[in-house]
């Protein structure tokens, strides 16, 4: 290799680690305005309940937060959520989930 070649080489690296970190950047971004719609939307119980099924299962979690947040944006929530409204909507998507069925032949 010759110079002229390291020289892209080192440019190039440098180009994709400021493109990570940009990228880093905006899905840190996402997440704290997603924790500040939740914060504004939920009561302190429904908070601690939602921490608690992400300690569970991280996929439902945000399965629930994705629904909140889209709730929210429609403006269809009046005041904020309690406990009891959480538990209502986690009922409602775990009756969504799909069921999985093998069959043997």
């Amino acid at each position: 290799m010759d110079y002229d070649e390291i020289k892209k080489q080192k440019k190039l690296k440098k180009q994709q680690e400021i493109k990570k970190k940009q990228q880093e950047g905006q899905k840190k971004k996402i997440e704290q305005q997603k924790q500040a719609i939740l914060r504004q939307i939920l009561t302190q119980d429904a908070r601690s309940r939602l921490k608690n099924i992400e300690l569970a299962n991280e996929e439902m979690a945000n399965k629930i937060k994705s629904t909140l947040i889209q709730i929210a944006q429609s403006g269809s929530i009046q005041g904020k959520i309690d406990d009891e409204r959480l538990k209502q909507l986690l009922k409602k998507i775990k009756n969504q989930k799909k069921d999985i069925s093998i069959k043997r032949r």
